[in-house]
């Protein structure tokens, strides 16, 4: 799909596969995504809301990615992304892969001890 996706309105979505978006992909009001997966994104991929990633999957993000909401991250493999990752709220983490962040890695909430571990195990991570 070229260009944009823009679901802001959108709070639920279950089961759904999104895949090759052209351009940014914005889901500002959603908290859940139980199922859902997501192929390369080209844009920046805002999912500023979602407390949960339980069963989602994710393909590249080319721009920024923005899980602003979540508190905590387990056993999930999360994807390249070619700005920033946002993950302000993350105050725990526990069996997470993350790909490659060209830019930064947002973890304002998240204890310094932890952060020093993530850094050890992904040195070429720029955290912040």
């Amino acid at each position: 799909m070229k260009g944009h996706l823009d679901l802001r309105a959108v709070t639920n979505l279950e089961d759904v596969t999104l895949s090759n978006v052209g351009g940014d992909l914005l889901f500002m009001s959603v908290t859940s995504l139980e199922g859902v997966t997501f192929g390369d994104v080209r844009g920046n991929l805002d999912l500023r809301s979602v407390t949960s990633l339980e069963g989602v999957t994710f393909g590249n993000v080319e721009g920024h990615l923005a899980l602003r909401s979540l508190t905590s991250l387990k056993d999930i493999t999360l994807p390249d992304v070619g700005g920033t990752l946002y993950l302000s709220s993350l105050t725990s983490l526990k069996d997470v892969i993350f790909g490659e962040v060209e830019e930064v890695l947002c973890l304002d909430s998240l204890p310094n001890e932890e952060k020093k571990l993530l850094q050890n195990e992904y040195p070429n991570l720029t955290i912040e």
